[in-house]
């Protein structure tokens, strides 16, 4: 029983992993997240707009990355639309499969994936890449489903750690678990 007590447990948010790129390094990044990260926190919402500025004061302003990882709880049972926007590069996966591959220089551009069946009370993996050049950053993880219009993801639904009850693939890549 004690497997379950993660999915009725409030939200954290995502774990951030901050790492300092090379200012010379070629772009889009081939190889994020190399070395150790400069900067490790808890994110409750990925909803970021650091402009020219940094996410940390260990982070540099420029030529840096970030690697989201945790879980996501699906509150209601249906077809679920997750929205990335980054400025620069932005990638997003769920249960290990890559829905999002949005990872180039660009200004703040959305991606959206196909609609997935989620079951409510479940928890999924959930990994979102994101790397900035230079000039601005923007990095925002949104979602929308049956009864909510597009919005950040809330913390309520973001999990750092907890226990896997299961894993559901159905409508992502057709088999399941």
């Amino acid at each position: 029983a004690a497997m379950f007590s993660a999915i009725g447990g409030p939200g954290t948010g995502l774990r951030g992993e901050y790492y300092n790129d090379a200012s010379n390094a070629a772009y889009p990044l081939v190889n994020p997240f190399a070395g150790s990260p400069v900067l490790t926190r808890t994110d409750t919402v990925v909803d970021f707009n650091w402009g020219s500025g940094s996410p940390g004061s260990a982070v540099t302003p420029n030529f840096f990355s970030v690697k989201w990882t945790g879980k996501i709880k699906a509150p209601v049972t249906g077809n679920y639309t997750f929205t990335v926007v980054g400025d620069d590069g932005v990638r997003f996966f769920l249960n290990g499969a890559k829905l999002i591959d949005g990872w180039r220089d660009q200004g703040a551009a959305t991606y959206s994936t196909n609609p997935i069946t989620l079951t409510a009370n479940t928890l999924y993996n959930v990994e979102v890449h994101y790397y900035e050049h230079e000039s601005d950053a923007v990095a925002r993880l949104r979602w929308s489903y049956p009864g909510q219009a597009d919005q950040p993801i809330p913390q309520s639904a973001l999990r750092t750690t907890g226990a896997l009850t299961r894993e559901v693939w159905t409508g992502i890549i057709g088999d399941s678990v």
